[in-house]
């Protein structure tokens, strides 16, 4: 019977001890393989595989594109990646209970919303930073698409022309209209980083949205002095 107060035990153990689960029906292409070890290169392996201890043997229940990518780092650098962080499931579950788990931690994942416009500004940060996209699971053809469906969807804020700054050219997308300022390497770096500011001062989750209440608080300041 699965309590949902146990205590899971964790602990360190050699990658080539940890048996595949032949009842994964997921499978995990080497493109993702490469993503999940950019990303633990950056950052380290921070969330543990979820393995079962049975006959004798450590069975791997969840996290094999994690155990797969340890594998490949373990080529470059086996005394770095040779061991895996993994929690233990109680030894009373079943063996209905360990796939049940397999299929609930690959499909709670399913139908969760994007914020693509929070997520590609995040991203352009990470990049300023000097951070590959790989380490975030991106590539570059994932990032231009993901820049594509944003310019495909955000949605119209004027149809007025206006008079345009020199610095400023106008695109338009079907019913998007995008705005590029150009800007020397540097200049745009501390634009961005005041921009950073502005979003956390005032709990903004865009730069979109930072730049708009630059836009407010101008048009408020200068009505005032009127």
């Amino acid at each position: 019977m699965i309590k949902s107060n146990d205590m899971p035990v964790q602990l360190m153990v050699d990658i080539n001890n940890i048996k595949r689960n032949p009842q994964n029906y997921k499978r995990h292409p080497l493109s993702q393989i490469d993503r999940i070890a950019a990303s633990y290169e950056r950052f380290g392996q921070r969330k543990p595989l979820v393995v079962k201890r049975q006959n004798n043997e450590t069975v791997l229940i969840a996290g094999e594109g994690g155990l797969e990518a340890l594998h490949q780092l373990a080529k470059k650098d086996r005394a770095r990646w040779c061991t895996a962080w993994v929690t233990l499931v109680p030894d009373e579950w079943t063996d209905e209970d360990v796939i049940g788990y397999l299929v609930a931690d690959n499909e709670t994942q399913r139908g969760a919303e994007d914020n693509n416009e929070l997520l590609a500004d995040i991203l352009e940060r990470q990049t300023l930073s000097g951070h590959d996209l790989a380490s975030l699971g991106f590539s570059p053809n994932d990032y231009s698409e993901l820049l594509a469906s944003i310019d495909r969807n955000a949605p119209v804020t004027s149809t007025v022309e206006q008079p345009k700054d020199p610095r400023l050219d106008e695109f338009t997308f079907g019913e998007t209209r995008q705005l590029v300022f150009h800007f020397d390497v540097p200049t745009y770096a501390k634009i961005i980083e005041r921009l950073e500011r502005i979003r956390e001062n005032h709990k903004l989750e865009t730069n979109t949205e930072a730049f708009t209440f630059l836009l407010d608080e101008y048009e408020h300041e200068n009505s005032s002095a009127l």
